[in-house]
C-alpha cells in the first residue's frame, strides 16, 4: 500500500512539472502563414497551363493561429512589401489585387483566409512578376512562430530569417514539359521550350493542362501529334515565329517527312 501512495505522489509531481511545462502560450496568441503552402516563404504560380484567354485566377493563403481560439474577433492586416530595385517587381492593380487587406481571426476560429486576384501580364513570358505580402504583428496577435532560413551575406555573415511572416507569389509562363515528350516530342517537335509548347497549343486549339497530361488522360495520341508536327512546320514556313533563344522557330525531323 505504501509502495501504491508513494507512486501517486510521484506521478502527481511529474504531471504537476509537465503541465507547467507546456502552457508556454497562456495570455498569448500569434499568427503565422501557414507552412504547408511553401516550401521556403516563395510560392509559385505558373500561367503557362491556363489557356490564353485566362487572364486572372484566385488563389488563398491560409494565415493559422497559435495559442487558444477566443469568443471574439481578432484583428490583423496585410502589408505589400514593394522593392524598386527588383526588376520582376509587380505593381498591385495591374498585377494582382487584395480583396482586403484587414482580417481577422474569427470567434471560435483558428485560422483565416487571404484572398488575392492575380492578373495576367501580357509580357508575362518575357518578365516574370513577383510581390512580398508580410502580416503584420497586432498586440492581440504575435510573431510567436516560424521556421527559420539561413542566410549569408556578402561577408560572409550568417544569420537567421522568420519566413512564415510573409510569402513571395513569383508569377510566369512556366510551361512543364508533357509526360510523353521524351517518346515524341523531339522527333515531332524538336526542342522543348515553353514559347513553343504554347505556340503548339494556341494553334491546334489543345487544352494547355491536356497537353502535359498522359495519353490517357488528354485524349492525345502518336497519330494526332504527327499531324499536328506536319501542319505546324507548314505553317512557320509561311508565318516565321521566333523561339525563345531568338533563333526560328522550327518543329522535328519527323514532322519535314
Amino acid at each position: 500500500m505504501k509502495r501504491i501512495i508513494y507512486m501517486l505522489i510521484l506521478f502527481m509531481i511529474f504531471f504537476g512539472a509537465c503541465e507547467e511545462k507546456i502552457d508556454v502560450y497562456e495570455g498569448a496568441s500569434g499568427i503565422y502563414f501557414d507552412p504547408t503552402e511553401a516550401v521556403l516563404d516563395t510560392i509559385v504560380v505558373p500561367w503557362g497551363l491556363k489557356n490564353l484567354d485566362i487572364k486572372t485566377q484566385n488563389m488563398n493563403l491560409r494565415v493559422c493561429l497559435l495559442g487558444d481560439v477566443a469568443d471574439y474577433d481578432r484583428k490583423f492586416t496585410i502589408q505589400v512589401i514593394a522593392d524598386e530595385q527588383d526588376t520582376l517587381s509587380a505593381v498591385e492593380g495591374e498585377d494582382f489585387r487584395l480583396l482586403q487587406k484587414e482580417y481577422a481571426i474569427l470567434a471560435g476560429k483558428a485560422d483565416a483566409l487571404v484572398e488575392i486576384e492575380l492578373l495576367r501580364a501580357d509580357d508575362l513570358i518575357e518578365r516574370p512578376r513577383r510581390f512580398t505580402l508580410r502580416l503584420e504583428e497586432t498586440p492581440e496577435l504575435g510573431f510567436l512562430y516560424s521556421r527559420m532560413q539561413t542566410l549569408i551575406d556578402t561577408a560572409q555573415v550568417t544569420s537567421l530569417r522568420a519566413i512564415d511572416y510573409q510569402r513571395v507569389i513569383h508569377m510566369d509562363e512556366r510551361f512543364q514539359t508533357p509526360v510523353w515528350w521524351s517518346l515524341y516530342g523531339e522527333n515531332f517537335f524538336g526542342k522543348f521550350s515553353t514559347k513553343k509548347a504554347i505556340f503548339i497549343c494556341d494553334q491546334m486549339g489543345y487544352d494547355r493542362e491536356d497537353f502535359v497530361a498522359s495519353f490517357v488522360e488528354s485524349g492525345l495520341n502518336e497519330g494526332k501529334l504527327r499531324f499536328a508536327a506536319r501542319y505546324l512546320h507548314e505553317y512557320l514556313q509561311e508565318h516565321p515565329e521566333l523561339d525563345e533563344d531568338g533563333e526560328p522557330m522550327t518543329m522535328g525531323p519527323d514532322a519535314q517527312k
